[in-house]
């Protein structure tokens, strides 16, 4: 960020965004969408929010995707800031093309640590999964 590049991506991203055998990196999420970003997009690039929710519709050829999007501020070396984003598409939407990796049933669990990786908040998802 602000660069709003794409720096790094997961199998699972690239062939949600770039399902041609394309590359996702080096271009702008922005790009793939289908909608207008958030004015908590705005927020977060200027460095007054550290992370946001959102829904979002990402465009794949002649498909829109719903997602769920989220995105935390990591801060990086050199005063560099970066944003960690994960999408999470309707069940629906995946399709025969897209499965959801084995073993990943359950929602997305979000949260964030301390500068010491000890775990400070978490989504009500964690008691689903851990039981506590």
């Amino acid at each position: 960020m602000p660069s709003e590049q794409i720096v790094a991506a997961s199998g699972t991203a690239e062939r949600l965004l770039c399902p041609d055998d394309g590359s996702v990196v080096g271009r702008n999420f922005e790009d793939f969408a289908a909608d207008e970003p958030t004015g908590a997009l705005d927020l977060v690039v200027a460095g007054h929010l550290d992370g946001c929710e959102a829904r979002r519709v990402i465009r794949r050829g002649a498909r829109d995707i719903p997602v769920t999007v989220w995105i935390r501020v990591v801060d990086g070396r050199e005063g560099r800031s970066f944003a960690l984003a994960i999408l999470l598409p309707e069940q629906p939407a995946l399709g025969e093309s897209l499965p959801r990796p084995e073993g990943t049933t359950a929602q997305a669990v979000v949260g964030s640590t301390d500068a010491h990786l000890t775990v400070d908040r978490v989504s009500t998802d964690v008691v689903a999964l851990l039981g506590h």
